[in-house]
């Protein structure tokens, strides 16, 4: 796996479409030291402005974040007494970010090239981003590829040709079971699925339970109290310290904790 002692000194290039799923990856990196570039598209709207201007603020570099005359992709998360969710979504420029909004010269800076929000993004998803993450690869870059629900319900057919050329995968668990077509109860079959598919590691996220982390030589490591520890960190000072804004922090900043694992155990 990546061969450097950790994540700091190392420049990340964060691709996705509307700047929110991708944006809030790009600031937690940030958070830990990591010199981060965002590569997205927003609208010429309140909610691209938004994106820019907290990602900056945020330590993120935003040279690589483009605008184009579409809305900036927005999803409202409704929570019902039960807790059950369901979301209101606009693909806006999530849909519209292609391979040609990603210059050549950002990629050249970076060791690490992270898409985010794969899944959502429908000029860019499969061949464009095959095609990005295999130029990553030749020039020597660490290429690592996270997943985002799919609305479509396409699943696989969208980035199977992608998966060959990252040397991470991490979907969640119940994103990784609707890829291969297996129940989400078992992680480890799940992992060498997607190994078959020709994934070189891969952290299945398993949610409060940590990750699943996996090796290219199959030697599968439990970073369950690893995760978990950082889960119940987040928790204790959000609901006793009254730390609130953890509450936003908590799932990424486990996810993390877990990439900072695989990245360190190589």
């Amino acid at each position: 796996m990546f061969n450097h002692e950790n994540l700091k000194g190392r420049v990340a290039v964060v691709t996705g479409g509307g700047g929110v799923l991708c944006g809030g990856f790009a600031k937690d990196l940030a958070k830990l030291g990591v010199p981060v570039v965002l590569s997205c598209k927003v609208g010429k709207d309140s909610f691209g402005d938004f994106v820019k201007n907290t990602a900056a603020a945020n330590g993120v570099d935003v040279k690589g974040v483009v605008s184009g005359d579409v809305d900036t992709t927005v999803s409202i998360v409704c929570v019902s007494s039960k807790g059950e969710r369901s979301f209101l979504y606009n693909p806006g420029s999530a849909a519209d970010f292609k391979l040609s909004d990603i210059p050549d010269e950002l990629i050249d800076e970076c060791d690490i090239v992270f898409v985010a929000g794969a899944m959502l993004l429908s000029s860019f998803d499969g061949a464009p981003c095959a095609e990005l993450m295999r130029r990553a690869r030749e020039k020597g870059k660490y290429t690592v590829m996270d997943t985002a629900w799919d609305f479509d319900d396409v699943w696989l057919p969208k980035i199977r040709e992608v998966i060959p050329h990252l040397d991470l995968f991490m979907p969640s668990i119940d994103e990784a079971a609707k890829l291969v077509g297996l129940p989400a109860d078992n992680a480890n079959a799940i992992a060498d699925k997607l190994f078959e598919l020709g994934a070189d590691n891969v952290i299945v996220k398993v949610g409060k339970d940590g990750a699943l982390i996996c090796t290219g030589q199959y030697l599968q490591l439990v970073a369950m109290g690893f995760s978990a520890l950082a889960m119940a960190v987040f928790t204790h000072f959000a609901e006793k310290k009254k730390m609130a804004w953890l509450d936003n922090f908590s799932i990424a900043g486990s996810m993390l904790a877990a990439m900072a694992v695989a990245v360190v155990i190589g």
